[in-house]
């Protein structure tokens, strides 16, 4: 069944809706990490999906400098920052030590995407969709095109 309440928008801190949508991204984790921006997902992997909400609700859409002291980087942050991730971080930042947070809408949009796509593959009428997810049954065909082209297959 599809959830109508948890893809409306960006949850907030401490609701119901912000659980639902952990659970959903911890549920369908190897797809959500490979749709969303490899910082997203690095912390995600890492931290977990509450950590790298929490990060984008602060520094979301942001350049961050990320300092080579751990203590320091999670203070920064405002997370505990497991060295395995502060290390990524270190390595992968451009030439100035900083990196790119996606916005939290971006990465909203991309495991709604996924949401979408779940549907798609569960043969879910296209009404029903585009109730749930705001999206335009043109959208929809768009969408079902693309997969198709890639090769992946529906109910």
């Amino acid at each position: 069944m599809i959830d109508d309440q948890i893809f409306t928008g960006v949850p907030e801190t401490g609701s119901e809706d912000r659980r639902r949508l952990i659970e959903f991204c911890e549920g369908q984790r190897s797809k959500i990490l490979s749709a969303i921006p490899w910082v997203a997902a690095e912390i995600a992997d890492q931290a977990g999906f509450e950590v790298l909400f929490e990060v984008l609700r602060h520094h979301g859409g942001m350049t961050c400098y990320v300092p080579h002291d751990i203590r320091r980087c999670q203070s920064k942050f405002g997370i505990p920052i497991p060295e395995k991730l502060h290390d990524r971080f270190i390595i992968l930042s451009d030439s100035n030590g900083c990196i790119n947070i996606p916005s939290a809408w971006g990465v909203f949009l991309a495991v709604r995407r996924v949401a979408i796509c779940m549907a798609l593959e569960d043969g879910k009428p296209n009404k029903d969709i585009a109730r749930c997810f705001g999206v335009t049954d043109r959208f929809l065909r768009s969408l079902r095109s693309q997969r198709r082209q890639a090769g992946l297959a529906e109910a």
